[in-house]
């Protein structure tokens, strides 16, 4: 089954915001590739979105109302760092600035043709990363199952298996211990919260010495055990510099 792309398409302009989403719907549609766009208006519905949902990529403009574009993604990029940003705005005076937020593309509003080999490409650049970093392969006994890391929220002990809690609501048992699952998955961007839950950072909001508060507002106590806790909080600080763009 072919992956479908989550995109989202963020300008206070309501009628760019369509003429760009058709123009990207156009160009994946050309290349055969299966997409979800969602349109928004400004940052804070940005914001609002990528806490219950995870995007394979963000166009927005910087010039909106209630938050610029750069506001947006600086706290954007603080619980999904692995997402892609494209800047699409009238401000090229910009473009230099943009760079902090380490943008794919920053293009002008008035050029839109650039999206014609920009957007192809990023995808082929999407695919191959998800390829080749997304899948883990979990031994079971005489068994192998998949776990795609950009899924699974967190995985949480219960008797005599383990339950994975995935971004879309559902769950499933794995039969298993967490220590084994663990291990298989730490070097993925799993932490060990406690010693019932592993957690993917990818969803985490916010990581307290108490609490951990995933995007869809599921809270995990975090370990007392001081030694777990610094580790843990080693982890997730590692993920958040290695794989921010």
């Amino acid at each position: 089954m072919k992956a479908t792309f989550k995109i989202v398409v963020c300008d206070d302009n309501e009628n760019f915001t369509k003429i760009l989403n058709n123009k990207i719907a156009d160009i994946l549609s050309r290349n055969n590739i299966a997409h979800n766009i969602v349109e928004l208006c400004d940052g804070l519905e940005l914001l609002d979105y990528c806490r219950k949902n995870v995007a394979d990529i963000v166009f927005l403009d910087i010039d909106m109302p209630n938050m610029t574009g750069f506001e947006a993604i600086k706290k954007l990029q603080e619980y999904q760092p692995e997402i892609t940003i494209v800047f699409v705005t009238d401000h090229m005076e910009l473009a230099y600035q943009a760079y902090d937020y380490h943008p794919y593309q920053f293009i002008s509003k008035q050029d839109l043709v650039k999206l014609d080999f920009i957007v192809p490409r990023l995808i082929r650049k999407i695919v191959y990363s998800k390829q080749n970093d997304e899948v883990v392969h979990i031994r079971l006994d005489n068994n192998i199952m998949e776990i795609r890391v950009t899924e699974v929220m967190y995985f949480k002990s219960k008797r005599n298996y383990v339950l994975a809690f995935c971004a879309d609501g559902t769950y499933y048992e794995i039969h298993a211990n967490l220590k084994s699952i663990y291990k298989q998955v730490c070097d993925k961007g799993f932490i060990r919260a406690q010693r019932s839950y592993v957690v993917n950072c990818r969803f985490i909001f916010d990581f307290s010495a108490s609490k951990i508060i995933l995007n869809d507002n599921t809270e995990i106590t975090v370990t007392r055990d001081a030694d777990m806790r610094k580790e843990a909080q080693k982890v997730y600080g590692k993920f958040k510099r290695e794989l921010r763009w």
